[in-house]
C-alpha cells in the first residue's frame, strides 16, 4: 500500500522483464511445453509470481492436479498464513485463510517459490519484511522498548503532516465582550475566507501558533532514507528529491543489476525444474530433452545473404544444406520482397 514499495517492486519486476524462451533438444517437447505455458497464461503468470517474489520473497502457486499437473493457480499472497513444516524441516502443508474460510493445502498441491530465506526460515525474504518488522529491542529500566516497523513510522509522519496541513493553518482566538458575542458569531460564521469583520465593539485577537518542536525535517529524511535503502531501488529519488539527475539514478540502478540478475536466475531455475516436473508426471523423461526456460531473448547465430544462397546452391564438394524455398523464407525475414 505504501507507494515506496510498489514503485519500488513495479521498477524490479519490470527490468527482471517478460520476455522467454525455450531451450532444449527434442522439438516435439518443446511443442508440448510451449502449448502448456500457453495454456496457463504464463506471462501473466509470472508477472504475479516475481512481483510477490520481490515484495516479501514468497510466491505460491496450486498446482492441479497434484499427481499429474495441467493447471497452475496463482495464490494470493497475503493468503497464506502458516507452514507446517515436518521433522526434517520440509513443508508438510500450507494453511491458507481466504474469504472467511480456512484451508489446509498439501505440500504437493503447493509450489512454492521461496527466495533468500534466512536461518532457513520456512518463508523467504524480499524487500518488504525487514522494513515491515519491529527492532531488535533494547532495555530500558528493565524493560525491552521495541522500535516500530519502518514503515509504520512512515505511515505516522505521513498522517501527521496531513494533520498539520488540515487542522493547524494560520488560526485566531478571538477575545469578544460577553454582550458581543452572539452578535459576533454571526457575523463572523456569514463572513467568508479572506473578508474582514467591521463590528462596532473592542474584538481582542490572539494568533495561535505552531510549537516549534514541529520543525523536524531531519527527522524525516533520515527515516526517507531508511526506506528507500531497504527497498534498493535509487530511482525513487529522482522522482522525489530536487537535483538527483537520471544519470546518477541509472548509474546506480546498474550497481543493482547482479542482485536483478541473481532474481532472473532464480526464476529460470524454478520454472525450468517446474517443467521438468510436469512431463515427468507425464511419462516423458526430462534429462534427454534438456528442457530450460530461460529470459531474454534468444541467442541466434548472425548471417549475411551470401551465407544463405551459399547454403542453397552448394557446390561440387558439398551438398546444398537448405532448400531453395528455405532460402526464400530466410531472405524474406532479412527484408527482402519475394
Amino acid at each position: 500500500r505504501d507507494n515506496y514499495v510498489k514503485f519500488a517492486v513495479d521498477s524490479i519486476v519490470s527490468r527482471i522483464g517478460t520476455k522467454y524462451y525455450l531451450v532444449g533438444e527434442e522439438p516435439e517437447v518443446l511443442r508440448l511445453v510451449d502449448a502448456f505455458l500457453r495454456r496457463n497464461r504464463f506471462i501473466e503468470l509470472h508477472l504475479k509470481l516475481a512481483r510477490d517474489l520481490v515484495l516479501s520473497g514468497n510466491a505460491f502457486v496450486n498446482t492441479v492436479p497434484a499427481g499429474r499437473i495441467e493447471a497452475l493457480h496463482y495464490i494470493p499472497l497475503s493468503s497464506i498464513r502458516r507452514i507446517v513444516r515436518g521433522p526434517d524441516g520440509r513443508p508438510i502443508k500450507y494453511v491458507q485463510h481466504w474469504h472467511g474460510r480456512v484451508a489446509e493445502l498439501s505440500a504437493e498441491e503447493v509450489w512454492h517459490l521461496r527466495y533468500n530465506p534466512v536461518d532457513e526460515g520456512a518463508f523467504g525474504e524480499g524487500l518488504v519484511n525487514h522494513l515491515a518488522r519491529p527492532g531488535m529491542g533494547y532495555q530500558v529500566k528493565g524493560k525491552t522498548v521495541r522500535r516500530p516497523p519502518f514503515l509504520e513510522i512512515k505511515e505516522r509522519i505521513d498522517n501527521s503532516m496531513r494533520i498539520l496541513v488540515e487542522k493547524y493553518p494560520p488560526r485566531s482566538i478571538f477575545r469578544v465582550p460577553k454582550a458581543a458575542r452572539e452578535a459576533f458569531r454571526e457575523a463572523y460564521e456569514q463572513a467568508v475566507a479572506g473578508q474582514d469583520l467591521v463590528v462596532d465593539f473592542d474584538v481582542q485577537q490572539l494568533e495561535v501558533k505552531m510549537d516549534s518542536r514541529t520543525r523536524f525535517y531531519e527527522l524525516i529524511d533520515h527515516l526517507d532514507r531508511h526506506v528507500v535503502t531497504g527497498l534498493r531501488n535509487p530511482l525513487i529519488r529522482l522522482i522525489t528529491y530536487t537535483g538527483f539527475t537520471y544519470a546518477s539514478a541509472m548509474a546506480a540502478v546498474e550497481a543493482l543489476e547482479p542482485e536483478i540478475a541473481l532474481l532472473r536466475d532464480y526464476l529460470s531455475a524454478q520454472y525450468s525444474e517446474m517443467l521438468e516436473k510436469v512431463l515427468r508426471q507425464h511419462g516423458i523423461d526430462p534429462g534427454p530433452s534438456g528442457i530450460r526456460l530461460l529470459f531474454g531473448e534468444p541467442q541466434a547465430p548472425s548471417w549475411e545473404v551470401r551465407d544463405v544462397i551459399e547454403a542453397a546452391r552448394g557446390d561440387e564438394r558439398n551438398p546444398p544444406i537448405i532448400t531453395i524455398e528455405e532460402a526464400r523464407e530466410m531472405l524474406r525475414m532479412a527484408g527482402w520482397k519475394l
